[in-house]
């Protein structure tokens, strides 16, 4: 594993990234365009860049540190499931069905009031967010009219705020019937949205027993223990202010892992008292 020496943003990805952003806006905004060649190369795109470690890692960096907006959160959770769906075996066939879904998996939102669809779902009062929440099936509406959307993407994009203990929407489904698309869409599009709140390390203090009833927690491991790999070698600032550097993650702790200060190395899952405030 290729160990983050830098987080400041690399040019080139920058650049791919933007470009991305762009033809995704395209897409969106043409709504009636049932034309999926544009859509389809955006996919091969993706697919071909994060092909290897050192990209995986440049994207992590980069979607940590960018704002929020509806083209470009469809994006990173387009790059997330995508390095969700590899680090479970998925072949080529299935994470193409998966970064289409996630690159879908908003559309709907085009179908919103402004009023609503710039707010955080937080700040809505209750008109609001039962509004909101029909986004998931506008965007399904949306893509039944298009020739090559398949059953399985269908359900991604329609299920992907449905939760395993029935508290999500539209349809309140549990476990069993939400399909896999789904489950990984729902992680990805979560990390997105916490990232801008939460550093990765104070997301691992975050995932308490409620929270874990609500995603496919095989998938939840898998990311989280995956993910924050990457941050081995970053420099980061304690609740104390001082500043150290991540030397081991702990697999069953992997928010709370083993930091070098001062010439000390301090494990975290032994210091209650300590945590990561900040990733450097």
């Amino acid at each position: 594993m290729q160990e983050i020496s830098t987080w400041q943003t690399d040019v080139k990805t920058l650049g791919k990234y933007k470009k991305h952003v762009n033809v995704l806006r395209t897409i969106y905004e043409e709504e009636n365009n049932h034309d999926l060649s544009a859509l389809n190369k955006l996919v091969d795109s993706i697919l071909v860049e994060l092909d290897n470690e050192y990209h995986v890692l440049a994207y992590i960096n980069l979607i940590n540190q960018l704002e929020e907006g509806l083209y470009i959160h469809s994006i990173n959770v387009a790059f997330l499931s995508l390095i969700l769906g590899r680090w479970i075996g998925y072949n080529e066939d299935q994470l193409r069905e998966l970064v289409l879904a996630a690159l879908l998996h908003d559309v709907g939102k085009m179908s919103l009031p402004s009023h609503i669809s710039d707010k955080d779902e937080e700040d809505m009062n209750f008109m609001e967010k039962l509004e909101y929440r029909k986004h998931t099936i506008y965007s399904y509406e949306k893509l039944v009219h298009y020739n090559e959307v398949n059953v399985a993407v269908l359900k991604g994009v329609l299920s992907h705020h449905e939760r395993f203990d029935g508290s999500g929407y539209p349809l309140g489904i549990r476990e069993e019937r939400i399909n896999d698309i789904a489950r990984i869409i729902a992680i990805a599009d979560e990390y997105d949205s916490l990232k801008k709140r939460y550093n990765i390390f104070e997301l691992g203090t975050r995932l308490d027993d409620t929270m874990m009833q609500k995603y496919d927690v095989n998938l939840i491991n898998t990311f989280c223990n995956h993910i924050s790999n990457y941050y081995v070698g970053c420099s980061v600032v304690l609740n104390t202010g001082e500043v150290g550097k991540v030397v081991l993650i702990q697999p069953k702790a992997w928010g709370r892992p083993i930091v070098h200060v001062k010439g000390k190395d301090i494990n975290l899952n032994e210091k209650p008292h300590l945590r990561i405030v900040k990733v450097i």
